[in-house]
């Protein structure tokens, strides 16, 4: 039998296949369990955590989760989880990318406001709904996102900018998530609110990766501003759900779903921005 020439091959194929089995078992727990979170406050049966449709899933839980599974492949055989994180980058943009469209395919969902009875349908950017209403295709504008930030990762490593890619790709993801979210016609209701769920876990991961940089780097600037937005995108979500009570202070004659969104991108570009600047930081730091 040929002895084995190349074992850092085979150790690499074998973290990868780790990764693709934990990825997908995690990545399905977490997406359930983190769609359960939308019925806090209301009743429900432990019938609901073995209920695996199509609409009982959550987009960001699945990306969590199979980021989870990515680890502890790595922790288990004995690798860099950084590495092998930064190593799923482009991977794991087009496999966001997929999921947005198999969203839509699958449970209906990313489909954005009535775009108007005359508005001519668009091939990709446009789908009629139940009923024949032509509606933005938020999902493919999600998915162009993640192609889009894939291409950055590609561009990145081939300047050996590899440090922290994988976090960095996840900052620009959630932030432009922070937009795209707002752009879907569907919310849900938790207690007295009302609120978009992956909109939320993305506004916390920022938080998470964002403030941890800045500890380590201990330059607070990129955390607190990135806690403004956050807060700034709260209200803006309360503005929009009950305008009259903003009436006093917004400005006349501009519609206010106009002003709201376009806080909402200032907000996601900040973000994203600040992100790259904690990064950057953090990495001179280090």
């Amino acid at each position: 039998m040929r002895k084995d020439s190349n074992p850092a091959i085979r150790s690499a194929a074998c973290t990868a296949a780790l990764c693709l089995l934990f990825g997908a078992v995690l990545g399905v727990a977490c997406a359930r369990l983190v769609f359960l979170m939308r019925l806090i406050g209301r009743e429900w049966d432990p019938g609901m955590l073995l209920d695996f449709r199509g609409d009982g899933m959550s987009f960001a839980g699945g990306c969590a989760g199979f980021t989870a599974g990515i680890c502890l492949a790595a922790k288990v055989c004995r690798r860099d989880v950084r590495q092998v994180l930064d190593a799923w980058t482009v991977p794991g943009c087009m496999l966001v990318a997929a999921g947005w469209i198999a969203y839509y395919f699958t449970g209906g969902f990313g489909v954005g406001d009535f775009l108007g009875e005359d508005f001519p349908p668009l091939f990709a950017l446009t789908v009629q709904d139940y009923y024949g209403d032509v509606c933005l295709a938020v999902f493919t504008l999600e998915a162009l996102t993640a192609l889009g930030v894939a291409v950055w990762a590609l561009i990145s490593a081939k300047k050996k900018k590899t440090d922290r890619l994988f976090a960095r790709a996840v900052v620009l993801l959630c932030s432009a998530q922070l937009f795209w979210e707002m752009m879907v016609s569907s919310w849900i209701q938790m207690f007295v609110f009302c609120v978009h769920l992956e909109q939320v876990l993305c506004g916390v991961v920022l938080l998470a990766l964002i403030v941890t940089w800045c500890v380590k780097a201990k330059k607070p600037g990129p955390a607190i501003v990135t806690a403004l937005m956050m807060g700034l995108n709260a209200l803006m979500q309360f503005v929009q759900d009950k305008p009259y009570y903003f009436t006093a202070v917004l400005p006349k004659g501009i519609p206010v779903l106009v002003i709201v969104r376009i806080v909402f991108a200032v907000t996601a570009v900040v973000t994203a921005a600040m992100g790259m600047i904690a990064a950057k930081r953090v990495s001179r730091a280090s």
